[in-house]
């Protein structure tokens, strides 16, 4: 029988919370539940989100007359299919079209899609981008946008207002494919009849034709219409091949492993000769980067080199707006940061894909959804933004050495090393350095690059922070070393600790005569391996590398406001993921770090407290005096 605790325990005592009946429209954040540390938030992303162009005008919808007589009726058609292809009344002509035109799909209808702002933006963007004859889109927008039924809508004006326009349109799959296909369907068959090209020639689940066959007099056939087709496919590597595309439209390109050989495939379909005619636009959220993502984000860091003009479609966008069809930005940030902050106790796979949906900033749109990452992801963000606004003092530049060994720093905006503090005199190893080195000399994309971290120990009521950096990957690996050899000496000869199977750096110290520089296995490692050794560096063991990310995440909780590097919180974010030279130079710094977890004293103030003894002779004895 269950008895009283296990009713409890199992939520079968039935005094349950009830929530009360509510609308499904946007639920703004009450005043009395702002929280202070959360508000400096927001106002930081407001600071930095853009502001969209303010419509004053109050929108309506069209309805076709019903009482008006055929020449007068010819006369508004002829007028509303101006407007579709030449925008009124501050609407682009794409925009008109959706707006006035087309019904949507909604959860539990059909309806016509509200005038919101970002949406003329979009609409206005395409038209520029398709009239350039060259320039395509790729588009990283939050979830739940309503992007494909935009898109469709696109993709059918283009069909019924030109002639012999032809698009190739994909998704993830064949199956999203055909899905994005049937939207087109949708809008085209909810249209008024004025806009209705027949489509009889051809009308399949996955091919619609905007043409018609007729027969003439004497019995023979004839086509007619505008000759625009739409096909829709999966996204394999030779889907268009052989095709000539007016434009290619790609949904859903973050969940698409092969989009960079999809692209290489389907940019010829577009080309006629030496130039690009045919408009591609690329759209979806980012998906998880460290895999099938990847390609969306290579091609939107490149987006010049391929032709791509950007369309960010921030988190904020389009998620309330008033009767104007303006965005509450103000709100809509602010619930997406409690939003955030409220799922913080979730896996960090959950958080980072809530804040892949709802994106803030271009980067927070490629935040990996798997588990890879370290350190508390709304920390990272933050301080990447501050950075943005208030980037921290440096200066780039190279070390020499004279003849004589000693070290200079040398300004040199072309050069790899970060300083943002010089070292400070006369105080015993108050700078420790971690490394994360190679051995090899070969240069191309896929290899690490090589990394150097120095951190200056906590000093008072200071906590340990950077001082330097260097991330460079050389044709030499030996101009590394030297540098970073360098770097020791320039720090006081701070100690250096290193991955143990990286012989060639541990080699070069040793011939140049300064292996004393390099630090000893630490004792963190040896507690965490259960072993005693005295060799130099560490050996990077699973283990080991678990210690190094939880000193990470720590450092990041307690001290990510003192981080001066936006690529070392970059690769926080991506550790695991992908090659992070920085986060693990970053993290073999605190394992070193935490064998010096003791207050740092000058040098002087050493001496001082250190007893003095002599001896003196009072009153005929020799007796042992302290100064």
């Amino acid at each position: 029988m269950i008895n009283e605790k296990e009713l409890h325990d199992f939520g079968l005592d039935f005094n349950v919370d009830i929530p009360e009946e509510a609308d499904d429209k946007f639920r703004l954040i009450p005043q009395s539940e702002y929280v202070p540390e959360w508000e400096q938030e927001v106002d930081r992303y407001l600071r930095i989100s853009g502001h969209l162009p303010k419509n004053t005008i109050m929108y309506t919808h069209i309805e076709v007359p019903k009482d008006l007589e055929p020449t007068r009726l010819n006369a508004w058609y002829t007028e509303q299919i101006r407007r579709c292809k030449e925008g009124y009344s501050g609407m682009s002509g794409k925009m008109y079209f959706f707006y006035h035109f087309c019904w949507i799909q909604g959860q539990k209808k059909k309806q016509r899609p509200d005038f919101r702002v970002i949406d003329n933006v979009w609409f206005t963007f395409v038209e520029a981008c398709q009239k350039s004859n060259e320039w395509g889109i790729i588009c990283v927008k939050r979830r739940r946008v309503g992007a494909s039924w935009k898109e469709a809508a696109d993709v059918l004006h283009d069909c019924i207002f030109n002639t012999h326009f032809n698009v190739g349109m994909n998704s993830k799959t064949e199956r999203d494919s055909y899905s994005l296909f049937n939207k087109i369907k949708f809008l085209y068959e909810h249209l008024p009849a004025f806009l209705r090209i027949p489509t009889t020639k051809s009308n399949t689940k996955s091919f619609l034709d905007f043409s018609y066959t007729v027969k003439d007099k004497a019995g023979n056939k004839n086509t007619k219409g505008n000759f625009s087709t739409v096909l829709a496919v999966a996204p394999t590597d030779t889907a268009y091949e052989g095709l000539m595309l007016s434009k290619w439209v790609c949904d859903e390109a973050g969940k698409i492993r092969n989009l960079a050989t999809l692209w290489q495939y389907t940019e010829d379909c577009l080309m006629q000769e030496t130039r690009r005619v045919g408009m591609p636009i690329i759209f979806g959220t980012a998906g998880d980067i460290g895999a099938e993502g990847k390609d969306l984000e290579y091609m939107w860091r490149n987006a010049n080199q391929y032709k791509l003009k950007k369309f960010f479609f921030a988190g904020w966008m389009g998620l309330n707006c008033d009767e104007y069809g303006n965005d509450d930005r103000v709100n809509c940030i602010r619930w997406v940061v409690y939003e955030r902050h409220r799922r913080e106790g979730l896996r960090i796979e959950e958080l980072n894909t809530f804040i892949q949906k709802y994106p803030l900033t271009v980067p927070e749109a490629f935040t990996v959804t798997t588990s890879a990452g370290v350190g508390n992801i709304i920390k990272i963000k933050a301080q990447q933004q501050s950075l943005r606004e208030i980037p921290v003092k440096s200066t780039k530049g190279r070390f020499t050495m004279t003849t004589n060994g000693v070290v200079n720093w040398v300004p040199d905006l072309m050069g790899k090393c970060v300083l943002y503090e010089h070292p400070k005199d006369a105080v015993e190893s108050l700078y420790i350095g971690g490394c994360d080195p190679a051995d090899h000399n070969e240069v191309f994309n896929e290899v690490s690059d090589l990394s150097m971290y120095i951190i200056k120990r906590r000093e008072g009521t200071d906590p340990a922070r950077i001082v330097f950096e260097y991330t460079d990957r050389p044709s030499d690996v030996t101009e590394y070393y030297e540098q970073a050899m360098m770097a020791s000496i320039y720090y006081n000869k701070a100690k250096i600790l290193i991955e143990r199977n990286r012989y060639g750096m541990i080699n070069f110290f040793e011939k140049s005569e300064y292996k004393y520089l390099l630090a000893r296995t630490p004792k963190g490692i040896i507690r965490v391996n259960g072993t005693k050794t005295t060799t130099y560096g560490l050996q990077m063991t699973p283990a080991n590398k678990d210690y190094l990310k939880g000193l990470i995440a720590k450092y990041v909780e307690d001290d990510y406001e003192f981080i001066p590097s936006y690529e070392l919180l970059e690769e926080f974010a991506y550790f695991g993921a992908r090659n992070t030279d920085r986060a693990m130079a970053f993290g073999v710094a605190l394992i070193l770090l935490e064998d010096y977890n003791y207050p740092v004293t000058s040098t002087a103030e050493a001496k001082s407290k250190i007893p003095h003894f002599g001896y003196k002779n009072i009153g005929g004895r020799i007796t042992r005096v302290t100064y």
